[in-house]
């Protein structure tokens, strides 16, 4: 939902996405072999998406706007991701002493 709300914004502030170039970007991230992260999704959206340089700062705008939050997820998402990375470092948990290993003042 979030990249289909980048692309209406970005039609919106006047920046003339076509619907071939956005299948051409969603393209280029399928076959892109980096890990996804959102400054190369920025620089390849924009090399793809932007035809006239005078628009890159209505770009750089737009897409601020667009994915403002993403940044303030990226450091608990890097915490999960290196968990699924080595997941028996955690302790083993049943139901019998869960509420030991919980951080019950944290969830308040």
């Amino acid at each position: 939902m979030l990249f289909l709300s980048f692309f209406f914004e970005l039609r919106k502030a006047g920046i003339s996405v076509s619907q071939g170039e956005w299948l051409a970007l969603l393209e280029v991230l399928s076959k892109d072999p980096t890990e996804p992260d959102l400054n190369s999704f920025y620089a390849i959206a924009r090399a793809v998406l932007v035809k006239d340089e005078t628009l890159f700062d209505l770009y750089d705008q737009v897409f601020l706007q667009v994915f403002k939050q993403v940044e303030a997820l990226r450091a608990p998402l890097g915490q999960v991701l290196d968990w699924l990375k080595d997941p028996k470092s955690l302790p083993k948990l049943d139901p019998t002493n869960v509420l030991e290993h919980l951080a019950l003042e944290a969830l308040r």
